[in-house]
C-alpha cells in the first residue's frame, strides 16, 4: 500500500515538474480521486471499517480525506500526502487491534491459552 502511495504522489509530482504545475488543476483531481477509490476499496477489501463508531473512525476518516482534499491544491499535491495519509491509517488499524487485544476480554483469552500450554507441557 505505501508503494502503490508512493507512486501516486511521484505521479503527481513528475506531472508538476515536467508541466511546471500547469496541469495541476487537471491531474490532481484524477489522481487523488483514484487513489482515494483504490485505497477504500482496498481497506474495505482487507475488511476495515472507516465508519465503526468510537475506536480511532475520525483518524481512519481523516487519513483518507484530508490527502484527497489537500493534494488538490496546487503546488501543495506534489507534496506526499497519499503516502502519510496510508502510513497513518495503517497506524490507526494497528492501534486499534492492540487496544483490542490489551483488553480484559483479550487477556484473558491469552491467559487461558497460556494455562492451556502449561498443562499440555506438564502432562508429557
Amino acid at each position: 500500500m505505501i508503494v502503490l502511495a508512493l507512486t501516486y504522489d511521484g505521479l503527481k509530482a513528475l506531472i508538476d515538474l515536467i508541466t511546471w504545475g500547469f496541469l495541476s488543476w487537471l491531474t490532481n483531481p484524477i489522481i487523488n480521486l483514484w487513489a482515494m477509490l483504490t485505497f477504500v476499496f482496498w481497506f474495505y477489501y482487507l475488511g476495515v471499517s472507516f465508519f465503526k463508531p468510537g475506536k480511532m473512525m475520525g483518524a481512519k476518516l481523516a487519513s483518507l480525506g484530508a490527502p484527497s482534499l489537500v493534494g488538490l491544491l496546487p503546488w501543495m499535491g506534489s507534496l506526499p500526502f497519499w503516502t502519510g495519509g496510508v502510513i497513518i491509517n495503517l497506524a490507526a488499524i494497528y492501534a486499534e487491534d492492540l487496544v483490542e487485544t490489551i483488553s480484559p476480554k483479550g487477556l484473558g483469552k491469552i491467559g487461558q491459552g497460556l494455562q492451556n500450554f502449561k498443562n499440555r507441557l506438564k502432562n508429557k
